[in-house]
C-alpha cells in the first residue's frame, strides 16, 4: 500500500504555520504559530473551536442554508444553535436578521464562504460589515461574539 505523503508534509513542515500564520494575520489580528491549531478537516476545527468557547446554553448563530452537522456541533457542547435564514434568490448576509439573533447569550456566528451548500460567495464589503456588526454588538452586550469563518 502507497504511502499518504500529503499528511506527513503537512505534520513535518514548520512552514505551514507560518503560511497560516501570515494569512490570519493579513486581517489584522496578532496571532503566532502558538495561537494556530491545524485539524483534520472543518468539522474537527469546529468542535475543538466550540469546546474550547461554550457554556451551557450559549447561543450559536448559523446562517441557513448550511451543512448539516452544525446545529449538533453547537448541541455537542450543551449550547443553542439559532438559525437565521438567508433567503433566495441571492442568498446575501441580511444584517438586520442577524442582529436580531444576538441576544446576551450569543457566543459565536458560523458562516462559510463559498457557502455549502448554495456556493454563494460573500464579497469583501458584506464580510467587513458584517465584522463591524460583531464587534458592536459585542460591546454593546459585554461579550465576545467569536466570527467562525469556514472557507472548505
Amino acid at each position: 500500500m502507497a504511502e499518504n505523503n500529503f499528511s506527513l508534509e503537512i505534520q513535518s513542515n514548520p512552514n505551514n504555520l507560518i503560511t497560516v500564520e501570515e494569512f490570519v494575520n493579513y486581517f489584522s489580528t496578532e496571532l503566532s504559530e502558538d495561537n494556530i491549531i491545524m485539524t483534520v478537516g472543518a468539522s474537527g476545527a469546529i468542535n475543538c473551536i466550540l469546546s474550547s468557547i461554550l457554556n451551557p446554553l450559549d447561543e450559536v448563530i448559523i446562517l441557513s442554508p448550511f451543512f448539516v452537522d452544525y446545529p449538533k456541533y453547537v448541541l455537542n457542547f450543551s449550547g443553542i444553535p439559532i438559525t437565521v435564514s438567508l433567503g433566495p434568490p441571492d442568498f446575501d448576509l441580511n444584517l438586520k436578521y442577524i442582529e436580531k439573533a444576538i441576544t446576551k447569550r450569543t457566543k459565536a456566528l458560523i458562516i462559510n464562504s463559498p457557502n455549502n451548500p448554495t456556493g454563494k460567495i460573500y464579497s469583501k464589503e458584506s464580510l467587513h460589515n458584517l465584522s463591524i456588526l460583531l464587534k458592536r454588538k459585542s460591546r454593546e452586550i459585554n461579550n465576545s461574539i467569536y466570527f467562525m469563518s469556514l472557507f472548505p
